[in-house]
């Protein structure tokens, strides 16, 4: 189950950085790559540590 969700997030959080890159892309009217990829690392970085911090969470509140 732990192995699971911990794909679920990491697929989501890579779907929603290429939605991103994408979108910004689309919009931007003067697209730059290397800011978009800074921001995008980012998010994922943001992701991925807001997803270990809950699940340090929660092995502490199931004990």
């Amino acid at each position: 189950m732990h192995k699971t969700i911990y794909v679920y997030s990491v697929v989501s959080s890579l779907i929603g950085t290429l939605v991103f890159i994408l979108v910004r892309y689309l919009l931007a009217k003067n697209f730059d790559l290397a800011t978009t990829l800074a921001v995008a690392a980012f998010l994922l970085i943001g992701n991925f540590l807001s997803y270990k911090f809950l699940m340090k969470r929660k092995k502490i509140t199931n004990k």
